[in-house]
């Protein structure tokens, strides 16, 4: 990730933005602040325009962004921006958003409420699998999908294997693989887009590991650690699984666990001798 900054300082923008209708309505003045992460290097080089991100490009976006759309809270249309930038600038690593709304309806006496919202591209391992149907057609649809979106990117999977079913449920073999890709959804946010692509592709989650059209499974997000009810990452039990552990052998062998300070490759070896010695 390249050092080098270009700051945007103080750019208005009158929008409507808010919770309250009034807001919604009148609108009011925003000031935005930019920071964009980028290697300059080229450009210190060649003193070529088209070798930098155009500040000027991008304050013109800023302004198009922020009016064109409406949101009740500026967390989320900071956030949103900031999306919109790194998808639209490749050379951006990582961008910083603070949004100012100086004019906010609350009774206590400030000059200024904002908040800085800073995001970048996160590289996420997510599992792959299916033992219904075309198994290998239903994943490669979901390969096609995800490297459709533009808000993933650098998308590589393994080859698939055929693997046994795991968790005592009779069923056929599944086809299992793994992939890794670099993405600005968050980790929720992530999770949502998998379980539509489950969805689209006719799964039905009617049985505990029974079988299943499409399986995708959030195995690493960075070296997050998150348990909610409705997510966990690091993958639960994953020191288990032959069928997350060996596609996983292929793609990042020393990866680290965080949860259990344990590489891919330790825990693979220990599974295969265990399974062996049974």
């Amino acid at each position: 990730m390249g050092n080098d900054i270009i700051e945007i300082n103080g750019l208005k923008v009158f929008a409507n933005h808010g919770v309250f209708e009034s807001e919604k309505e009148k609108g009011q003045e925003f000031l935005v602040d930019i920071k964009l992460f980028c290697d300059l290097c080229k450009p210190k080089t060649t003193d070529e325009l088209e070798d930098t991100i155009n500040y000027a490009e991008v304050a013109s976006l800023t302004e198009d962004f922020l009016k064109n759309t409406a949101f009740n809270l500026i967390e989320k249309a900071a956030y949103e921006l900031s999306k919109e930038l790194l998808v639209r600038y490749g050379n951006l690593n990582m961008v910083n958003i603070k949004l100012h709304k100086p004019n906010a309806p609350i009774d206590s006496k400030v000059t200024d409420i904002s908040v800085n919202i800073t995001n970048r591209w996160h590289e996420v391992y997510i599992g792959v699998g299916s033992n219904m149907g075309d198994k290998v057609g239903n994943i490669k649809k979901a390969l096609c999908q995800l490297e459709n979106d533009d808000y993933f990117k650098d998308v590589v999977s393994t080859e698939l294997i055929r693997t046994k079913p795991y968790g005592g449920v009779e069923q056929d073999d599944f086809m299992n693989g793994a992939v890794c890709l670099k993405t600005i959804y968050n980790p929720f946010e992530l999770l949502d887009i998998l379980h539509g692509l489950e969805h689209d592709a006719g799964r039905v989650r009617s049985v505990h590991w029974g079988p299943r059209t499409l399986d995708l499974d959030i195995l690493f997000y960075e070296n997050r650690v998150i348990d909610s009810e409705d997510l966990i990452i690091p993958h639960i039990d994953m020191e288990n699984r032959l069928f997350v552990l060996e596609p996983l052998m292929d793609l990042c062998p020393d990866k680290v666990n965080p949860r259990t300070g344990l590489s891919i490759k330790t825990m693979y070896k220990a599974l295969k001798k265990s399974s062996k010695e049974k």
